[in-house]
């Protein structure tokens, strides 16, 4: 079996996996708490205090919705602006496959650590902290029957 997609690391596809941790994790319980409870505090008292009082619950309330967010945004789009473009990656039972600007390289299976699904992505994870993103627009209809094949070819290898 083998499959071939264009790869393209888009800045919202970072900004997803981003904000997708967080608000899997204390932080963003933490982050939901906040915004609650800013909500509360808005509705409760915004029409009875002065201007500073009020921006500052407008400022609260925007802290985890808008700005958080916009940042990481802002961070995702800078890390992908370094990154090349016109790539292409191929699986197949010898490895993962990469070809960008002519030149082309092999990553064997047993170089390969683990895979990591999201509802909107994949990602697979090589030694040295290298990993391919691979979005379910690029993916399609292929994202589960890949996901099974990598599952399938972690481990082989290894000594």
């Amino acid at each position: 079996m083998k499959f071939e997609f264009p790869y393209e690391t888009r800045a919202k596809d970072l900004w997803k996996i981003s904000m997708y941790n967080i608000y899997h994790s204390m932080a963003g319980m933490v982050n939901v708490i906040f915004t609650i409870a800013m909500i509360l505090l808005s509705i409760r008292y915004f029409t009875q205090v002065d201007m500073i009082l009020k921006i500052l619950l407008l400022l609260g309330l925007s802290i985890f919705t808008v700005v958080q967010p916009v940042l990481i945004y802002l961070r995702a789009k800078k890390q992908v602006e370094g990154l090349p473009e016109g790539m292409k990656i191929a699986l197949d039972d010898k490895g993962i496959h990469v070809e960008k600007s002519g030149q082309r390289s092999i990553l064997r299976w047993s170089k390969v650590q683990g895979i990591k699904r999201y509802p909107f992505l994949l990602i697979i994870f090589a030694s040295g902290g290298q990993g391919y993103i691979l979005s379910n627009d690029t993916l399609g209809k292929e994202k589960e029957t890949l996901y099974s094949f990598v599952k399938s070819h972690l481990g082989k290898g290894r000594n």
